[in-house]
């Protein structure tokens, strides 16, 4: 009787063993190959320089004022060329408003360009670049307390960036991304009516961005002769 029970408990194990055990295997190496170019859109939050900030008191109480604001606010487009493997070159273009309105802010918005490269996973990625950035819309705002158009905060073309984020795979060939980076630049140099060390600095901000990545061209299918075999002994060796 313990024997039958024993039998009984040990068919399923071992049926599990020789059929169930080796779909993991199977279905990892089902998985399509890396493709060899993918594009890439995305909103974009950032870059951010929260401008000169000017405090005085004012009947017991401290009035603070900004002035030279600028956040940028638009999308981007990329390409993402295969060099090898999961490593990918890329290049960039992105379009960005100023998130400030008021006559305090500075510059309507942003424009670039940008290539870098990456290594790029099924469900995250990693990269650096370098952007060529360009303003547009007037440079001059008003200073704290100031008139308006007496400051000015002129922008350079140059910025590094290095971002990272996650990948939630929709289809074999959309993804969504979320990801984050530090921006180091541009330069930029203010001219207004209170003197200050840090009227030339460089910029150094966050971006965010949220998109959508989708397979332009796919990987190439593996030959019969770049198949790696199995560390395990096939049902044919010899014992």
């Amino acid at each position: 009787m313990l024997r039958a029970a024993a039998r009984r408990l040990i068919a399923p194990l071992a049926t599990w063993a020789l059929v169930a055990a080796p779909v993991p295997f199977a279905r990892a190496s089902e998985r399509p190959p890396p493709p060899r170019l993918i594009g890439s859109v995305s909103a974009i939050l950032g870059p951010r320089s929260l401008g000169e900030e000017i405090c005085v008191p004012r009947g017991g109480f401290q009035e603070c004022a900004r002035g030279g604001r600028f956040w940028g606010v638009g999308a981007s487009a990329e390409l993402r060329l295969q060099v090898h493997r999961r490593l990918y070159a890329h290049s960039r273009g992105l379009l960005l408003g100023n998130g400030y309105r008021d006559p305090s802010a500075v510059h309507l918005g942003m424009v670039g360009a940008g290539i870098g490269l990456g290594a790029y996973e099924r469900l995250g990625f990693i990269r650096a670049e370098y952007l060529a950035l360009g303003t547009f819309g007037p440079p001059t705002y008003r200073p704290p307390f100031g008139a308006a158009d007496a400051a000015t905060d002129r922008y350079g073309h140059h910025a590094g960036m290095i971002s990272g984020g996650g990948r939630i795979p929709v289809s074999e060939r959309l993804a969504i991304e979320l990801w984050i980076g530090m921006m180091f630049g541009p330069r930029a140099r203010r001219t207004t009516t209170s003197p200050s060390e840090f009227n030339d600095r460089v910029l150094v901000s966050a971006v965010l961005g949220a998109g959508l990545s989708f397979d332009v061209i796919g990987g190439r299918p593996a030959r019969e002769g770049d198949q790696r075999p199995s560390r395990g002994r096939s049902p044919s060796s010899p014992k």
